[in-house]
């Protein structure tokens, strides 16, 4: 039997503590979005068998 392990990033809301104007995952930190970065990390992590998003 083979385990499938995915990663589910949260990816939601407005981010009132954060203190921006856009969505903090959309807000850029060292030339990228976070979520970008977050994204990037997980590609790189090969026992996983898929990356779920979730926005709104």
């Amino acid at each position: 039997m083979s385990n499938k392990i995915w990663a589910i990033v949260p990816s939601a809301g407005s981010g009132k503590r954060f203190g921006g104007s856009a969505p903090k995952q959309y807000t850029p930190l060292r030339g990228k979005q976070v979520i970008h970065w977050t994204l990037e990390r997980l590609q790189a992590v090969s026992e996983l068998s898929g990356i779920l998003v979730g926005v709104a």
